[in-house]
């Protein structure tokens, strides 16, 4: 008999000559099993346990018949606001530090490698949502079903100002101020003139694409000046590290919170079946949409590159997926995005460092897909017309609008201005799809971070050569400094070796023999260590008497050899035989 090991428990197995037979696994077997699942998946079950929670118990909540008022939504939400406050509090030190140390562990070779395989497939996958979104808005057309008219009060700003003040906040004027506020163009009129204008005013809200602008030009400073740089690239090194903490400590809580933030989201709609009901074919137009780019589109093209099991990769990014369910936020997901990739799916951190932050704030496949749709669906219902050159334009500009889109809740109805301009259709159009935007921009969210992630994981996949250079490179580095250290401890050991003799007694006689240390070999000299300690390259035989190594250096003679050539008559010499 034999045992085999079977995870914490053993089964006996009978050994023959031909067959060996092993006892079925027990039921501890099966709980084993099912508790290793549960730790290891605790944090995603957690997250889908208080979603569902937060669901019925907003339903249950509006049983009452008396409407809830704005204080009594604003306690209900309070501890979600707590989640929403601690995530965004890691957001502007983890991106400033993780872009810093990412682009200085890189060469700038690499890193303008992997930036530019970063942008074409975040462009490229962009794009592709958008004609997928088209293709269904056109086929499915929800906006011919009997809709009501809404209206929205929105000022329009022309496509020319916004995209102006995404380039102006690129440069802000001021780093400190650009962590909570931003610019941004309003409508202004002059009553005298009756005259509408744009004008940039300064608004609350950090300015995302400025300090990821800030962070990649310190790096770049930071690699150009290199050694005298040091100390603070180590203090962006620290702020990163304690960044990954607080995010760590934060996630845990993330359960309770998002069962109040989505408690609280369907306790303050004032007829959620209504609104469903009127925007049904809208909302199942952008969610199919929103499904196949996210579950189709993307793993298609990560098989394609790196021929792995994508959705084992889309198992990895669950927790980070939720949480943007729930707080319809990229940037306050970011913290636990660059954690699921790292942890879960074994990303490079140089890779996540420099890819994901770039990712969060450019990559929006999903708000892309999302504007396409609601800019086609909001022409339909005004009996526009689509030819190849609207539907080229949306393309175009629902591309770059989803780009600049911030990664902050609803930020896409923003962007959808420039794409309603650019094709001419009505900007009050927006208020008719305002009721079901809050629902539809968390999967649209959840669809961006997921499309940030499989990005740095093809970026990855992409850069592993190089990758594997930079590691090579940093083992040759190291080692040349170890060895240049050790040199100078060597000489530095020979420099300061003094010639103090010892007596020994040899052949009945008292003889003193220096402690001889010949002096380092001067550049250029040709000459090996065995060459400088002999004269023209000859060992030197020195006699058994007194011997001392005190003589004149300069001329490589040694004062007791000068004794022994005076008085070679006197003095026995010993051969090399004795």
């Amino acid at each position: 008999m034999a045992m085999a090991e079977n995870g914490n428990n053993f089964t006996t197995a009978a050994v023959d000559e031909n067959y060996i037979t092993v006892k079925p696994p027990t039921p501890q077997d099966g709980r084993s099993k099912l508790r290793r699942y549960v730790v290891s998946n605790l944090l995603i079950l957690l997250l889908i346990t208080s979603m569902i929670l937060g669901v019925v118990m907003g339903v249950l909540l509006r049983l009452r018949d008396k409407a809830y008022t704005k204080d009594e939504v604003t306690y209900l939400k309070f501890p979600g606001d707590l989640l929403l406050g601690m995530l965004k509090m890691t957001i502007i030190p983890l991106i400033m530090s993780s872009l810093v140390t990412g682009m200085c562990s890189m060469d700038a070779r690499v890193s303008e490698k992997m930036g530019l395989r970063a942008v074409v497939y975040y462009m490229t996958t962009t794009l592709l949502a958008v004609i997928l979104g088209i293709i269904l808005v056109v086929t499915i057309k929800p906006g011919t079903k009997d809709q009501s008219k809404e209206t929205s009060n929105r000022d329009e700003v022309s496509a020319l100002a916004t995209f102006l003040n995404l380039v102006r906040n690129l440069f802000p004027d001021n780093m400190v101020e650009m962590c909570f506020r931003k610019k941004v163009p309003k409508m202004m009129k002059n009553l005298a003139t009756n005259e509408t204008y744009s004008k940039v005013v300064t608004g609350e809200g950090t300015n995302m694409l400025g300090v990821v602008s800030v962070s990649i030009m310190i790096a770049a400073c930071i690699n150009h000046i290199g050694e005298k740089a040091e100390a603070l690239l180590k203090l962006f090194e620290a702020i990163n590290e304690v960044s990954i903490i607080l995010v760590t400590a934060f996630i845990w809580y993330s359960p309770i919170g998002v069962l109040f933030l989505v408690m609280s989201e369907v306790i303050k709609q004032e007829d959620p079946r209504t609104a469903f009901s009127k925007l049904a074919f809208y909302c199942l137009t952008v969610l199919l949409g929103l499904g196949l780019h996210g579950f189709i589109t993307l793993p298609l093209t990560y098989y394609a590159i790196i021929r792995k099991n994508p959705f084992k990769f889309i198992k990895g990014m669950l927790p980070a997926m939720l949480t943007a369910l729930a707080t319809a936020s990229s940037l306050a997901t970011l913290p636990v995005t660059m954690r699921n990739l790292e942890i879960n799916n074994k990303v490079d951190p140089r890779v996540i460092a420099f890819v994901a932050p770039v990712g969060a704030n450019i990559n929006m496949d999903g708000t892309a897909l999302y504007e396409a749709v609601a800019v086609i669906f909001i022409g339909q219902t005004v009996g526009k017309e689509m030819d190849f050159v609207k539907v080229l334009t949306i393309s175009v500009t629902a591309t770059a609008a989803a780009i600049g889109a911030a990664g902050v809740p609803q930020a896409g109805l923003v962007t959808m201005v420039i794409v309603l301009t650019a094709v001419g259709f009505p900007v009050d159009g927006i208020g008719l799809i305002l009721s079901v935007d809050w629902f539809l921009d968390r999967f649209q969210t959840s669809i961006n971070i997921l499309g940030d992630a499989f990005g740095a994981a093809v970026v990855h996949a992409l850069s592993l050569k190089d990758l594997e250079r930079m590691d090579l490179e940093d083992q040759l580095r190291a080692q040349k400094t170890a060895l240049e250290a050790l040199q100078n401890t060597y000489l530095d050991h020979r420099n300061s070796s003094t010639h103090t003799g010892t007596t020994t007694e040899y052949g009945g006689q008292d003889t003193t023999v220096s402690n001889y240390c010949p002096p380092p070999l001067q550049p250029g000299s040709g000459l090996t260590v065995e060459q400088a300690e002999s004269d023209e390259g000859q060992p030197k035989r020195f006699p058994s008497t007194a011997v001392d190594f005190h003589g004149d250096r300069s001329k490589g003679t040694p004062q007791g050899e000068e004794n022994a050539a005076g008085g070679a008559a006197e003095q026995p010499t010993h051969t090399d035989k004795e």
